[in-house]
């Protein structure tokens, strides 16, 4: 490793691992945020499905409509 000033100390351990820690907790925190705006998106998108297939079954089941299998 080539140091810029002859006279600075070659880096310590305690001082990879610092590196290695800041490194590590921006890339977690990017991964993290990516992660919950994909989850976030697909929750709304499941509540949307499951909304509109509520109120289908709930304007069915007003009109008197029974399903196939509710005869059994």
């Amino acid at each position: 490793m080539l140091y810029s000033h002859k006279h600075d100390p070659p880096p310590t351990q305690e001082d990879y691992w610092t590196k290695f820690y800041d490194v590590y907790r921006r890339e977690a925190e990017e991964y993290d945020r990516e992660f919950i705006k994909r989850y976030d998106e697909d929750l709304n998108t499941t509540l949307i499905f499951v909304r509109v297939l509520c109120s289908s079954c709930l304007r069915r089941a007003d009109s008197g409509y029974r399903p196939v299998y509710s005869l059994l």
